[in-house]
């Protein structure tokens, strides 16, 4: 595997041998490079991440950097082409990707780490990836945005408020106080920046009924949301058009709100559809 270029190759004690490669599309599009990056959180639990560089850009402190957060969250991000990064480095973006506490593949602390501490521990060291960022002089506070699905689409509601699953979330009637103090629903009024939301009628995991229900409170407290529905949609992006089709309007989103320099495909808008797609957008306090 390679950070830049989607192909497999084999590889003995002598030689390299080339497979295959997965995109032939991708052959002369300019890709960023990834690096692992290693630093501490405020409490000094050791963090990894790897961060992907936008091609021929200078990351002086003035680049947008979203943070990529990946689901599980007892899951992890490796080294690797990602495409998500790619995208959105080839859109001149600065991606960090941080393996917060929770996430597999280090050791057990790591993991047991995040029992109880989502939207507490688990987002300090998001906002930890951050400050390793500006430490290094590659971005500036003030250009930050979240993305991410499933557990990294909580964490997105997180940020913008400042086991078994009891044992890593909270019993849910043991615990109630303290699940309340974590969920973004009860800290709508608090959620001032404005926020995409995607959403599969067919989500086992997460409901419909769950997001419309974050909608609605963030509606009522008079914020900004725009609300995209994938009737044929499940956990994730089985369907291509669909993937391309939120991407592309993820792409204008961002670039309004956080891309002073970033670079958007003519004639994209948040409200238009890729032609096959089966989005329903719904825009609330634009």
């Amino acid at each position: 595997m390679a950070d830049k270029e989607p192909s497999w190759r084999a590889w003995d004690s002598r030689d390299l041998e080339f497979l295959f490669g997965a995109n032939a599309a991708l052959a002369d599009v300019p890709l960023g490079k990834a690096e692992s990056v290693n630093y501490a959180a405020r409490d000094g639990l050791p963090q990894q991440g790897y961060l992907t560089f936008p091609p021929q850009v200078e990351t002086d402190g003035t680049v947008q950097f979203p943070l990529d957060l990946h689901g599980g969250p007892w899951a992890r991000d490796s080294y690797g082409y990602a495409p998500i990064p790619q995208w959105l480095a080839n859109r001149r973006y600065l991606v960090m990707q941080p393996n917060y506490r929770g996430s597999t593949g280090f050791n057990k602390r790591h993991l047991t780490a995040g029992f109880k501490e989502w939207g507490r521990a688990m987002h300090m060291d998001s906002l930890d990836a951050v400050e390793f960022a500006v430490e290094r002089e590659f971005v500036d506070r003030e250009h930050v945005a979240i993305v991410g699905g499933s557990y990294g689409g909580y964490a997105a509601l997180a940020g913008a408020f400042l086991s078994s699953f009891h044992a890593r979330m909270g019993h849910p009637e043991h615990d109630s106080d303290l699940l309340d103090a974590v969920s973004p629903l009860f800290h709508a009024d608090k959620i001032v920046r404005p926020l995409l939301i995607s959403q599969g009628a067919n989500d086992p995991r997460v409901k419909q009924s769950e997001s419309e229900q974050i909608v609605a409170a963030i509606e009522a407290h008079g914020g900004s949301v725009i609300y995209v529905l994938y009737p044929d949609r499940g956990h994730g992006w089985s369907s291509p058009t669909n993937r391309i089709e939120f991407f592309s309007k993820d792409e204008v989103f961002l670039a309004q709100r956080v891309g002073e320099s970033v670079r958007v495909t003519e004639g994209l808008t948040v409200d238009g559809n890729v032609e096959g797609a089966s989005a329903i957008a719904r825009v609330v306090g634009e």
